[in-house]
């Protein structure tokens, strides 16, 4: 063999400090006119050429870990081999400000912005239990105690699902700023760690148990949060600053695969609920009231089947052809309800009166009669129930025994929130085709998170779906990433009053659908 030569039969590529130094190396010595033969990255067993595969597939984890390792040794390459790194900074090719840059990427900038505030309102209304209603017309009163199996009493607060969405929003801006700043990546795309909601559900049913359905209750609830978000974010920071990123692959794969698909089911489960707005059991009570409310999952079920059949058609070699398909499809489904209507000649405050929108609690307040006064959507910016994320907390109000019976739980939301990041930024990386530092992004999402909490705030984290659909519009820089924050923040204060207009089929179609896929993916793949 010839010293230029490279045997690549006896080359580790699971070995993250060889794979990317053995293409840098053969570069080089192309340049000098030697012979190097190495074999194709495509040919290696674990090589996967479908950039859009779903993240959560997680046999094919072999693919992420590769990726990961080659991102961790690349402060060591660049020592040797300088060449060009990739940061969300925008290029000294363009020396232009932060406000031109913003505006010469408006439409990627909306794009994101109105993305986040669809998915604000399937999730922002699943936080809390269907059964802690925002109102007493239609509680049990045999059941109005608190209990894991059924919850039914008043929410303690006006705008419960108002409420719900500003949750997700606030979480979805924090991690954006955070981002801008502290991630890598030209153009990451926050967004609420929406895989959490079972464990707010479980943290409901452990604070109910204890406290009722009272503003105490709220009060320790909303300390949970932002307490798991701490915690949350510390192991995240800590992960990183140790560059101990990799362990996080030595969790069990099978009992992963086992929680994705019981969030699958969870989710699955949420979209009856929030379509009916009632609660769901697998029972004949909860048959009977999805055929009372038929009319409203025929709608649901509908889109779903339209999605999958389309999915299905567009598909290339097994592989999808429009990864784009089923975000833009979403954000379809409102116009599309409403064209319908329009053609169907059938009132709107009928369909409204019917169930098919949520309701709008923020914008509607009595007077001295007792009567509803609607407001503009300008006045509901300053109602105080704007305020109630961070006004709820009491610590005097705090069950503690509820904390500490909750412990475990958080426990569990903290394993299984640090699953989701080891996939999503080298799928990322390898999808726009940059270099990332793995360990750096973990300290950028260990930021993101304790800020959250530090605010109450849920869980968040850089989403693979919306980044990537953020990038293929052209948003990239600091100065992009800051105004979709800034976006985001706007529809903070308006968002929930934009989302009374919202049909419910949007909402069900969304969480349905990422239901079924999670669960597929836990059980076939």
């Amino acid at each position: 063999m010839d010293a230029g030569e490279i045997d690549h039969t006896h080359i580790d590529f699971n070995d993250g400090e060889k794979q990317p130094l053995l293409r840098k190396f053969g570069e080089e010595r192309r340049r000098e006119g030697q012979n190097v033969t190495f074999k194709r990255a495509d040919s290696m067993p674990f090589y996967d050429s479908d950039p859009h595969r779903t993240v959560l597939q997680m046999p094919k984890k072999m693919f992420a870990v590769a990726a990961s390792d080659l991102m961790s040794t690349a402060a060591e390459i660049d020592e040797e081999y300088p060449r060009t790194r990739h940061d969300n900074s925008m290029s000294d090719k363009s020396e232009v400000s932060w406000p031109k840059h913003a505006a010469g990427q408006i439409p990627a900038i909306l794009l994101l912005c109105l993305l986040n505030l669809m998915i604000s309102i399937p999730f922002g209304v699943s936080y809390f239990p269907i059964g802690w209603r925002a109102d007493s017309g239609e509680l049990d009163s045999e059941n109005s105690s608190g209990s894991e199996d059924v919850v039914d009493g008043v929410f303690p607060v006006t705008g419960k699902e108002a409420l719900g969405i500003r949750m997700f929003l606030f979480s979805t801006f924090v991690g954006q700023v955070m981002f801008t700043f502290a991630s890598k990546f030209k153009n990451p795309a926050s967004c609420q760690m929406v895989e959490n909601v079972p464990f707010c559900h479980s943290l409901a049913y452990i604070v109910i148990a204890e406290q009722g359905y009272g503003l105490e209750a709220l009060s320790t609830l909303f300390f949970l949060f932002g307490l798991s978000s701490l915690l949350v974010g510390f192991v995240f920071y800590l992960l990183g600053r140790l560059e101990m990123g990799r362990v996080i692959y030595f969790f069990p794969s099978h009992v992963l695969l086992g929680c994705i698909a019981g969030i699958g089911i969870f989710m699955s489960t949420t979209a009856i609920e929030v379509t009916t707005d009632e609660p769901f059991s697998f029972d004949m009570e909860g048959l009977k009231g999805c055929i009372e409310k038929s009319y409203l999952l025929g709608v649901v079920v509908l889109f779903e089947v339209v999605l999958r059949v389309l999915m299905c058609i567009t598909k290339e070699k097994g592989k999808p052809r429009f990864p784009l398909l089923p975000p833009i499809y979403f954000c379809l489904i409102t116009p599309i309800f409403y064209l319908v209507t329009l053609l169907s000649g059938t009132p709107f405050s009928a369909i409204k009166d019917a169930g098919y929108f949520f309701p709008s609690p923020d914008i509607c307040d009595p007077n001295d009669d007792g009567e509803c006064v609607r407001q503009t959507i300008l006045s509901s910016i300053f109602n105080e129930d704007v305020w109630t994320i961070w006004r709820v907390v009491n610590f005097s109000t705090i069950s503690w025994i509820a904390v500490a019976k909750s412990i475990p739980t958080m426990m569990s939301l903290i394993a299984f929130s640090l699953i989701h990041v080891p996939i999503n930024i080298p799928a990322f990386a390898i999808s726009t085709n940059v270099e990332a530092d793995f360990n750096a992004e973990l300290v950028a999402h260990g930021y993101s998170n304790a800020f959250a909490g530090l605010f109450g705030g849920l869980q968040n984290y850089m989403t693979y779906g919306g980044s990537i659909l953020y990038a293929k519009a052209g948003g990239e820089g600091k100065g992009s990433s800051l105004a979709v924050s800034i976006g985001t923040a706007a529809f903070f204060f308006v968002g929930p009053s934009i989302a009374s207009y919202i049909p419910r089929c949007m909402a069900g179609t969304l969480l349905l659908h990422i239901g079924i896929d999670l669960f597929l993916e836990g059980v076939c793949d």
